[in-house]
């Protein structure tokens, strides 16, 4: 009873507050939610009614695999859902932006020559770097972890999860892409995303 009660006055406070993510529905994933208040500002909450940052944000996205993008003062940073931030304000020059999956990304030096893309987990934790001028698709695989695919040379890609582990690579003509959300169950149980390019489905 107590649990529901709880419940009933947080969704209470959000039909008053008029809650939303970037114009959407509060979001109830993980451990948190966003709430937004009536001057457009995003508090963090445990789905318990419990604060659990001190910080408001100009913006918030959607908590995915534990963690969220936020912004304030044109400064983007990550936060996980327990109200600790990852990635700070103001770490990365460049704008982090989201790939997809809980997967972000800031645009940066990568080496000693080339400009590139800074690929980072929820965690704050830099998982690859990759020059190529576009990044693809992400997805979170049957493990719950998050994959991501990464343009390489001559029409070469590779696959990375959250972790930064190089899962495989293969070849395409063009640029890939995935069924994202559509997963597949075969003969043996296992589980499967279909991975559309040139050479057909993978």
């Amino acid at each position: 009873v107590g649990v529901l009660a709880i419940v009933g006055v947080v969704i209470l406070i959000i039909s008053l507050l008029g809650g939303g993510v970037f114009g959407g529905k509060p979001i109830y994933e993980n451990d948190a939610f966003f709430l937004k208040t009536k001057d457009d500002k995003y508090i963090l909450f445990s789905k318990d009614g419990e604060r659990l940052s001190e910080d408001t944000f100009e913006e918030a996205s959607a908590i995915i695999n534990g963690a969220a993008l936020v912004k304030n003062d044109g400064k983007t940073g990550i936060i996980k859902d327990n109200g600790k931030m990852s990635v700070e304000f103001g770490q990365y020059e460049s704008t982090i932006f989201e790939v997809g999956a809980g997967l972000y990304a800031v645009s940066g030096e990568i080496n000693d020559e080339d400009m590139g893309y800074i690929l980072l987990n929820g965690s704050g934790k830099e998982i690859t770097t990759t020059s190529a001028p576009f990044l693809t698709s992400a997805f979170i695989g049957d493990d719950e972890i998050p994959y991501v695919i990464v343009p390489g040379e001559e029409h070469t890609y590779d696959l990375y999860n959250a972790y930064g582990k190089h899962v495989m690579d293969f070849e395409s003509a063009t640029a890939p892409h995935l069924s994202i959300g559509q997963r597949y169950k075969g003969e043996d149980e296992e589980m499967f995303v279909v991975l559309s390019y040139d050479k057909g489905l993978a």
